[in-house]
Parts: C-alpha cells; sequence; structure tokens
C-alpha cells in the first residue's frame, strides 16, 4: 500500500511543527490563565504566596513545561503519523492545559480531574479539526491580549510611584532609620542575652553603643500580624492581617508616615510567605523587593512545578538524575502546597539589594526594612557556621548556626553604613517578628502557640544621639511601641498609639510596671497537639508573670522570674496569691476587651468568659 503524499517527510515535518507551534501556544494560554488568577487574588486583599510578577513568570514557565510535552507529541507525529494525528496531539496539549489549571481546585479530586480534562480534549481537538481557521484567528487574537495585558499588568507598579505622596524635603540633619528584622529568632538562644552559645558577637558589639531590651515581647507567634503591629502600633485584633488576608491598610503605617515628610523608603525582604507585597507590608515603601526575579523562580512560578511530582522532576533534572525523575513520575503527588516555594534570598542578598538601591539614593534620609529568613525552618547557614554549632541536638545546632549567620550578616550591614559615613545618623535597630520553641511544653516552631520563648524576642537600638549606650532595660516591653518610638525620635506627631520606649532612655526615671499583650487566632488545619488548635488565644506578661487565656476558656499563669521554663502551671491549683494576680490580670484584659474594635471572630465569646458584655 502506498503512503499518501501527505505522509512524506517534508508533510510529516510541518505537521511536527504546527505541532510544537499548538504546544507553545496551550502553555501561554495555561499560564496567563494561571497567572491572572492569582494576580485578581492578590489585588482583591488575598495572600497567595506569589510574586507580583506571577503573570509572565507563570507564562514562562508553562512555556517550558508545553515545551516539553510539545517536543514529545511532535516527535510522535512525525515518527508515527498514522498512530498519533495532530488532531490527537492537540487534543493531549489541551487536556494536559485543563489538568494544569484544574490542579489548585482543593475540592476536586484528582481522579476527577482526568476524566475533566479528557472530555475537554477531545472537544477542543474536535473543534479544531473542524474550525481550523477560526481557531487560528482566536489564537492569535487570545496572544495579543495576553501580550497586552502582561505588559500593562507589570507597568502598574512603576506607573503609580509619581503619585505617591511625598513632601518637598525632610529637615536638615534628619535621622536615618534602618529596622532588621531577624525572623524567628528568639532572645533565649542569644549570647547578648546570656545564651551559653557565643552566636550573637557582632550584635554585642552593636549593643555596647546602644541600648538592650531584656524583656522585649512581640504580640504575636507568627510573622505577618506581628509586622503590622510593629509598623502601626495596632495589636493583631485591630488589622485585617491574617493567614490568608492581607493587611488592607486601614491604619497609616511608619513607611507611610516617614514618606510622607520626605524620607526615601526601601523594602527588602527574605520571608516570601507572609512580607512579600501581597502581605500589604509593602505600603508606604517607594522600592520593595521580595521574590526574586531569577530562572529558578520562574520555574516555581507554576502550580504543576509546586506539586511533589513536578517540584521531584524539577529537582532530577538540576541534578541530572534520571532516576529522581522517574521516582518523582512513579509517585504521582500532584498537591499543590498550601504555601508555594520560592527561590530563597538568604541575608547577604537582602544585604546587597538593600546597599545596591541605598547607593542610587540622594542626600535625602531613609527608612530600610530587611528581613532575614535563614533562622526559619528549615534553618539555613554556610557550611562553616554549621560546623562550629555541631553537637548532640541536629535541631537546635542548625538554629544556632542559621542565628550566627544573621549575626555575622547584621555586622557587615553595620560595616557597610560606617564605610558610607551613615551609621551614626542612624536609627539602627535589630529585633524579631516572633520567637520559636525547641522541645518546650512539647512543641517545636512557631505560630500555634503563646509561651514565653515564641514571643520573648532580641531588640536593640543604636544611634549616638538619641539611644544611651551600654544601658540595659529590664522593663518589659512590647514591640507595639517600635512604631511610635521610631517616630517619636524621627519625625514627631505621627499618629500611632502606645508609649514610646524612650521613656526608659531617661536617667533616673521609674516607668510604670508594663504588661505586654500578645495574640493569636486559628486560620489554618492546625494539628490537634498544638495549643491553638482549641481556638483564639491571648496572653498577658509581666511583673514576672505570664497569664494565657486559651480557646476553649482554659487558664494557664507562669511564675517566668521563678520558673524560667513554665513546668509549673499556678492557676491547675492556684493559692490564694496565684487566684490575686488571676483577677488582677483578668481585670486587664477585660478593660483592653471592652473598648477596642476587633477583626477577631470569636472574642464575643471570650470576653464572655471573662464577664465583658
Amino acid at each position: 500500500m502506498s503512503i499518501p503524499s501527505t505522509d512524506t517527510p517534508s508533510g510529516r515535518t510541518r505537521r511536527a511543527a504546527a505541532t510544537a507551534v499548538a504546544a507553545l501556544w496551550f502553555g501561554v494560554l495555561t499560564g496567563f490563565v494561571e497567572g491572572a488568577v492569582i494576580w485578581t487574588r492578590q489585588n482583591l486583599g488575598f495572600i497567595t504566596f506569589a510574586s507580583r510578577h506571577v503573570i509572565w513568570m507563570t507564562v514562562l514557565s508553562y512555556l517550558i513545561v508545553f515545551a516539553v510535552i510539545g517536543l514529545f507529541c511532535a516527535i510522535t507525529v512525525f515518527a508515527l503519523p498514522r498512530l498519533v494525528t495532530r488532531r490527537l496531539a492537540v487534543g493531549i496539549l489541551a487536556a494536559a492545559s485543563t489538568f494544569f489549571l484544574l490542579l489548585p481546585v482543593g475540592w476536586l479530586s484528582r481522579y476527577a480531574i482526568i476524566p475533566i480534562a479528557i472530555g475537554v480534549g477531545v472537544q477542543v481537538a474536535h473543534t479544531c479539526a473542524k474550525r481550523s481557521n477560526g481557531m487560528r484567528r482566536l489564537a492569535r487574537a487570545f496572544l495579543a491580549f495576553a501580550a497586552i495585558a502582561i505588559a500593562i499588568t507589570t507597568a502598574l507598579p512603576w506607573l503609580a510611584r509619581p503619585f505617591r505622596s511625598r513632601a518637598a524635603r525632610p529637615p536638615d540633619g534628619a535621622m536615618n532609620v534602618v529596622i532588621v528584622i531577624w525572623d524567628t529568632v528568639r532572645a533565649k538562644s542569644l549570647g547578648l542575652y546570656r545564651y551559653e552559645r557565643n552566636t550573637t558577637p557582632r550584635l554585642e558589639e552593636i549593643a555596647r553603643d546602644g541600648t538592650v531590651f531584656e524583656n522585649a515581647i512581640s504580640t504575636s507567634p507568627w510573622t505577618l500580624p506581628s509586622h503590622t503591629t510593629m509598623f502601626t502600633g495596632r495589636f493583631p485584633h485591630e488589622v485585617s492581617s491574617d493567614w490568608f488576608t492581607a493587611f488592607d491598610g486601614e491604619f497609616e503605617t511608619l513607611a507611610e508616615w516617614l514618606r510622607s515628610g520626605g524620607w526615601h523608603t526601601g523594602g527588602f525582604v527574605a520571608n516570601h510567605h507572609y512580607t512579600s507585597d501581597d502581605s500589604g507590608l509593602d505600603r508606604g515603601f517607594d522600592h520593595y523587593e521580595d521574590y526574586r526575579i531569577t530562572f529558578s523562580q520562574v520555574l516555581q512560578s507554576s502550580n504543576f512545578l509546586q506539586t511533589p511530582t513536578g517540584a521531584g522532576i524539577l529537582n532530577g533534572i538540576r541534578r541530572r538524575s534520571p532516576r529522581q525523575v522517574l521516582a518523582a513520575i512513579r509517585r504521582l503527588e500532584l498537591y499543590t502546597p498550601e504555601k508555594r516555594t520560592s527561590d530563597p534570598s538568604h541575608a547577604s542578598l537582602v544585604n546587597s539589594e538593600f546597599l545596591h538601591w541605598l547607593d542610587g539614593l540622594d542626600d535625602r534620609p531613609f527608612l530600610a526594612f530587611l528581613n532575614y529568613f535563614d533562622a526559619h525552618q528549615p534553618y539555613w547557614a554556610p557550611a562553616d557556621f554549621k560546623a562550629r554549632f555541631a553537637g548532640d541536638n541536629a535541631e537546635i545546632d542548625t538554629y544556632d548556626a542559621a542565628v550566627a549567620y544573621l549575626d555575622q550578616q547584621t555586622g557587615a550591614l553595620c560595616d557597610s553604613l560606617a564605610a558610607r559615613g551613615l551609621l551614626d545618623n542612624t536609627l539602627f535597630i535589630v529585633t524579631a517578628d516572633h520567637g520559636e520553641l525547641h522541645g518546650e511544653h512539647d512543641q517545636h516552631g512557631h505560630a500555634a502557640n503563646l509561651y514565653r520563648s515564641v514571643l520573648r524576642v532580641p531588640l536593640v537600638m543604636r544611634n549616638p544621639e538619641t539611644v544611651p549606650a551600654g544601658l540595659r532595660v529590664h522593663n518589659i516591653v512590647s514591640l507595639g511601641d517600635l512604631a511610635t518610638t521610631i517616630s517619636g525620635l524621627v519625625r514627631p506627631g505621627a499618629p500611632f498609639p502606645g508609649s514610646t520606649l524612650a521613656r526608659f532612655f531617661v536617667p533616673d526615671s521609674l516607668p510604670s510596671l508594663a504588661f505586654a499583650l500578645a495574640e493569636v487566632r486559628p486560620g489554618r488545619a492546625h494539628s490537634p497537639d498544638v495549643p491553638l488548635s482549641r481556638g483564639t488565644m491571648t496572653t498577658l506578661i509581666g511583673d514576672g508573670y505570664q497569664y494565657i487565656l486559651n480557646g476553649d476558656g482554659v487558664e494557664q499563669l507562669f511564675d517566668y522570674w521563678n520558673d524560667p521554663a513554665g513546668k509549673h502551671d499556678l492557676a491547675v491549683t492556684p493559692d490564694s496569691a496565684a487566684r490575686t494576680i488571676l483577677q488582677t490580670i483578668r481585670d486587664r484584659i477585660r478593660s483592653r476587651l471592652a473598648r477596642r474594635p476587633t477583626h477577631f471572630d470569636g472574642w464575643a465569646r471570650r470576653d464572655s468568659t471573662l464577664g465583658v458584655h
């Protein structure tokens, strides 16, 4: 039987080439739709754990994925023209596109997605075969629309810059501000706070020229509400910031206040989950760097390459390991993670980004916010730091190495500012958003409890003109007072609540007894083994005691001066002294609850528990 003329090598080549082009078109379609959905959610105030460049990055990611699929289809169309037709190849591409787009739909089973994808593939292949000219025109129109939409969404942040308000010029000699946040670093693990390991030699040098707060308490055990409090002076219950909801800008931020006074403002963050621009923390910053623009980040921008199977294939290709690629395909784990992974930014890169921005500024003062993420799980540090802290507990050893690395990079940052002649005219602050547990109270990590080790954080302030050198403040202080403290020292008159920490700088002053409030609400799938699984929690710390109100109404009371490990809960069998303390703390919380606005669901039930109506 003779082969038809359409099956000549040139005819098969044309069909194979057309199949490859179709694959690239489906790559653009898949990436654009998926990226546009994520971008829209970002702009509606949802936290998506994705870059602001998600649309074009997702398009490029799927172009690579579909280039591989298209190459396979094109080869089979060329080599097996009777078995694999161009129509079948188009159906396969349409089915793959549908499957990838449905991956994030959590309520759809993977076994339900497959027949849906096949059905769409069959219909698309049939339509393309019957109306090929019309489908070509539609494809060209879509490409034009996608290109325009990508260009507009990419340009929007830059187009908005000229319309941001800024006063003509701040006063001569106005102070710079640098805020360095050591994400997930507890005071307990710092040499500065008498830890047995020498984790913070550089921070101790900085502290000798400034003031150390011995008992600084975060307002939340996880990143976003803690940062929001530091920037606004508002407690977590007052703001919109939540596990999947961004800060909505209801309250003015420190960056907005200083920018309106003429300061340059720049943010440089490594926590891509809860400090990137879709968290809302970028408000007031002229320049904000979060997700990297790298080939690795582009690849990780598609939902498929976020799944364990996709990530396993990617890692296998990176390591040139066909065995790992095949193992990932065999496992076929096609669920998308709750929080997307990204190309990490280590502290040295954060410093470099900041210094590059700094060197391009004029002589006006600046506010810079730097978030270091290496001490967050999985705890990253260079090999030489890991070797220095090798011991019997791998979790603590790796964590301490990461803390020491952050310390080194903070010292390097100070050196760079000093070399530029800027350090002494800068209010330099080092703190953390929250701490970490390494087995205390049978808990590990953070975010799901309010124990003292997860709330007590470092706080060091340095400025030769306004901050006393060598002072150690032992009073309980709250990070909720940072915004009003910084604005009071740099640009007074800000609308931030709280009391300035500068009240401790006055010699022989006797500040009133302080209590620090912290709180956390559930919002994710929490293990029943963690306290937060029982509902919204509140704690009050001060006068030597920590009081915790759990979501089920159970109270806890710890004497942290005499029982720093919190092994004895005084609320279990309270004596008369403990009952008095409990009642005093209940009264304090009652007065707070009675007068504050709240974004927290469930406060009414807790208010009733405390007798507040």
